[in-house]
């Protein structure tokens, strides 16, 4: 392997570690809203109960702006789709791991 290549893959690591993060971050943050009850009381992260739908929605395209520009091949720069952990870039054939 090469050290372009090498520095590629280390690249796509990154980049793959900050979209499991994100995805995490969605999962943390709406999961427990959605398994809520109305009438339990449940207050999340101490925010006003007309305010949990809007923060959700704005912390969630956020996710999504993020993803647009996150994952990306770091060798073209060109969206790698919906595949989470694909081994070539779709668009210029790049490995992008072993």
């Amino acid at each position: 392997m090469n050290q372009k290549n090498a520095e590629t893959m280390a690249e796509y690591r990154k980049r793959r570690t900050r979209q499991w993060i994100a995805s995490g971050l969605v999962i943390a943050l709406v999961l427990p809203n959605m398994l809520r009850s109305k009438s339990d009381g449940f207050n999340l992260f101490g925010l006003p109960e007309n305010l949990t739908a809007p923060v959700f929605m704005a912390v969630v395209i956020a996710v999504v702006i993020f993803s647009l520009t996150n994952w990306r091949c770091p060798e073209c720069n060109k969206y790698l789709g919906k595949t989470f952990n694909p081994s070539y870039c779709s668009r210029c054939g790049t490995q992008l791991h072993e």
